[in-house]
């Protein structure tokens, strides 16, 4: 692919639960990571009160990665066919 690509990873929420290991596992990434940058995904139902994700935020940043938030405020859910 031309120019530099932009991934996003989606997560589940309950990978939120585990943040030790999420970002354990996002540091494996960006070892390997060739070129182009990653943008996680965290769905609504995962987010938590903004000073618990202030150092997540902060590892991801020491990683270069970028934070999205994934159907945030859409009011849909995955896996119950309201699409």
């Amino acid at each position: 692919m031309p120019g530099t690509p932009v991934v996003f990873v989606n997560t589940h929420p309950r990978e939120i639960t585990r943040l030790d290991q999420l970002i354990e596992n996002l540091q494996k990434a960006a070892k390997i990571r060739r070129r182009g940058d990653l943008v996680l995904e965290i769905h609504e139902m995962a987010v938590g009160p903004v000073n618990e994700f202030r150092p997540f935020r902060e590892a991801l940043t020491d990683l270069g990665m970028y934070l999205a938030f994934d159907d945030f405020g859409a009011g849909r859910g995955r896996g119950r066919g309201d699409r």
